[in-house]
């Protein structure tokens, strides 16, 4: 998977694990997409508003949330995301956006312009709106933020996002359905209602019409999840079997 960190008009590829380095794509010029070391075949997230590095064999694209107005960030996002699908032949299918805090906004308003396969988001609020709603623990109190003082509500709203890290390569985390945490820690939950949370959730499993999963842990140090949660699988490094011809037509 590749993971894009993205800076007004320029896209810092970040090449990490075994394809370690840095490239610069330009919106506006088409030939440093098709010179770069781009695979279309490789899974594609957005990452707004980054406050992690990413581990493991990725490829990373972040937005600096540095622009004046969000619409033109939105509308940058999404012509940046048109012009590698026209250059490269990647499936709008296979790129995630994921939007960290502000970046939920962003995101939503980014795949309104440019429709993509998957969004999503941390540290999001009520109502919950997505197809699939994942909550730690009682969504406001995370284990090992306590003593934390100033940053302590900080804490708090990340511990998604590095719960969603460490699903990439530290364990496979499992959700159960439940209409309340009450009833969660109750034991009033549907049996066999497990569905995996990150990168392990797959396509067919997130048309689940809002319903809510939840998840609890006590441990307090990255990666969070529990002791008993199996071994994360290996991320495919490819989504399809052979290269995706680049065309001279591409660049017209």
């Amino acid at each position: 998977m590749y993971i894009l960190r993205v800076l007004v008009a320029a896209v810092t590829v970040i090449f990490v694990g075994s394809l370690r380095g840095r490239e610069a794509l330009f919106t506006h010029d088409r030939n440093s997409i098709k010179n770069s070391r781009f695979d279309p075949c490789r899974k594609t997230a957005f990452l707004i508003t980054g406050y992690f590095q990413p581990r493991g064999d990725l490829r990373i694209i972040t937005f600096a949330e540095t622009l004046a107005s969000v619409s033109l960030f939105c509308r940058d996002i999404a012509k940046f995301m048109e012009a590698l699908v026209d250059v490269t032949g990647t499936d709008p299918k296979g790129i995630q956006l994921l939007g960290i805090s502000m970046g939920v906004h962003v995101a939503g308003q980014a795949s309104r312009q440019f429709r993509v396969g998957r969004i999503t988001v941390f540290g999001s609020i009520n109502p919950y709106v997505g197809h699939v709603n994942y909550i730690i623990n009682d969504a406001i109190k995370q284990p090992g933020c306590e003593n934390l003082d100033e940053s302590m509500e900080m804490c708090y709203h990340l511990r998604a996002a590095y719960l969603y890290l460490a699903s990439l390569d530290k364990c496979t985390i499992y959700f159960k359905e439940c209409g309340s945490y009450i009833g969660f820690k109750l034991g009033l939950c549907r049996d066999r209602s497990n569905l995996a949370f990150g990168f392990a959730l797959e396509a067919e499993d997130a048309s689940r019409d809002g319903r809510l999963y939840w998840y609890a842990t006590d441990r307090d140090v990255y990666p969070f999840c529990n002791r008993a949660d199996p071994i994360a699988p290996k991320i495919p490094s490819k989504i399809c079997r052979h290269k995706i011809n680049q065309t001279e037509e591409a660049l017209d």
